[in-house]
């Protein structure tokens, strides 16, 4: 990731600790990213973050 998309993810996760994004709009923000195709699937240079979010967030809750 390049310092301007970590610091994306920093500012995004401070704006979402105060205000809890609906899944909609979570996998909205993550297409904007890069991160999910228009299916709403991860990239594979992105799975990494899928398992990481299945297990803090439980399975589906992304």
């Amino acid at each position: 990731m390049t310092e301007k998309q970590i610091q994306m993810v920093i500012d995004l996760a401070k704006q979402r600790l105060a205000n809890p994004p609906t899944k909609e709009e979570a996998i909205r923000t993550f297409q904007e990213m890069g991160w999910v195709d228009e299916y709403g699937k991860f990239r594979p240079q992105y799975k990494n973050l899928e398992l990481a979010l299945a297990l803090n967030l439980g399975e589906g809750r992304y």
